[in-house]
């Protein structure tokens, strides 16, 4: 049977989520979880993004109330990981901290997970940076944990996914390969899975797909036999990305047709977006029309992701070239490298400023603004390269 046909079986034999047994508790015990979750659901429903955690303040959340309040809307944002804004889970993650900052007791568990969504949050966003100060501060409160050692670990592979995107790669790798020792030591086969998809991603940035689709596919059967819908549907995600760089666009359109099915049905904004990148890159293949990739872009710029957003537009560059070797690509890789660099995403910046100054240099009928662009930043290019390498 060939990989095609044994991940078409996986999808269709997917198994129904086990529910978890109801656990006696108290009637004031019961009031109090139901009053937290009224005050917790009021802070995301209805609510302006950029409001909820200014919400907070007026809710009439008491100390008693406050960590059952900031659980709930952690919990919440465990729920919904893949269909939630980037902006609104930093709000709803501030909101959970905030929430602790007026309880009676000092619960450090809650803390560390609501700052490493925060944290979480900030990498979507593009603001690495801030996202790398908000691992420190997790990582500090997840020391004083009782599972030290199990929620450091959690902390760092969110860590190395941001240090990724920021393209230093071999201290991602280092601190990914420590969180999947840890993982494994207690036994969370979730969170190993979640850590062979990065491997695969890595991978798939270094542009060897066919090691990447091997780790994907043993994702997607993992996912698929505890009945993860969710995440099989992201693994398809990325096998069909990685049909798409291949330049197998039949195989290409099936995963993805089958991932998109599953992102419709939830509302699974980020992957979509992903998604129609890739379709992006099949379409303008087939037929050249590039009125994808703008959609792609204006969904991520909808969303706040500017790395994202960044990375289509030079998507839409290498496919342009690809297409015609002399085309001009100078405007395009001007807008990236100008995001890029300022988001700190060094190895796209350091592959839109090569394009960039190849056109510019090739070029004759290329704007004065950008031959001066490619001439004053010959020196950073070298520099960024070789950050990018070390």
């Amino acid at each position: 049977m060939t990989a095609r046909k044994i991940d078409a079986a996986l999808l269709s034999t997917m198994l129904l989520p086990f529910g978890v047994a109801d656990v006696e508790i108290s009637p004031s015990r019961a009031l109090s979880l139901c009053c937290s979750r009224v005050l917790a659901m009021s802070l995301i429903r209805g609510v302006d993004e950029a409001a909820i955690t200014n919400r907070v303040e007026g809710a009439g959340i008491t100390g008693h109330l406050a960590p059952e309040v900031a659980r709930t809307l952690l919990d919440e944002l465990d729920a919904h990981e893949n269909t939630w804004k980037p902006n609104t889970v930093l709000a709803v993650a501030r909101a959970a901290e905030r929430a602790l900052s007026l309880s009676e007791r000092d619960i450090p568990q809650l803390l560390f997970r609501a700052i490493k969504e925060q944290a979480s949050a900030l990498k979507l966003l593009g603001r690495f940076d801030e996202a790398l100060r908000e691992t420190e501060r997790a990582e500090a409160e997840a020391a004083r944990t009782e599972a030290t050692e199990f929620n450091v670990a959690i902390v760092r592979y969110c860590r190395a996914f941001i240090l990724c995107e920021v393209g230093r790669t071999l201290e991602a790798t280092s601190l990914l390969t420590e969180s999947r020792i840890t993982f494994a030591k207690y036994g969370d086969a979730v969170r190993m899975e979640k850590a062979v998809t990065f491997e695969a991603t890595i991978l798939y940035r270094e542009k060897r797909y066919d090691e990447a689709m091997a780790l994907y596919r043993g994702a997607l059967m993992a996912a698929t036999e505890r009945g993860d819908e969710q995440r099989a549907a992201l693994e398809l995600g990325h096998i069909g990305h990685c049909y798409t760089r291949k330049g197998d666009l039949k195989s290409a359109r099936e995963y993805l047709s089958a991932a998109s099915g599953v992102y419709r049905k939830v509302g699974m904004l980020v992957p979509a977006a992903r998604l129609l990148r890739s379709l992006a890159r099949i379409t303008f293949r087939e037929s050249g029309r590039t009125s994808l990739f703008d959609d792609a872009a204006a969904t991520f710029n909808a969303l706040g992701m500017i790395g994202e957003w960044a990375l289509t537009l030079l998507a839409h560059a290498e496919e342009v070239k690809e297409r015609d070797a002399g085309a001009d690509v100078s405007d395009i890789c001007r807008k990236v490298y100008v995001r890029a660099s300022r988001a700190a995403m060094v190895v796209t910046a350091a592959e839109a400023l090569e394009m960039l100054v190849d056109s510019a240099r090739a070029s004759e009928t290329t704007p004065d603004l950008v031959r001066m662009v490619a001439a004053s930043i010959d020196a950073a290019a070298m520099e960024i390269h070789e950050f990018a390498v070390n």
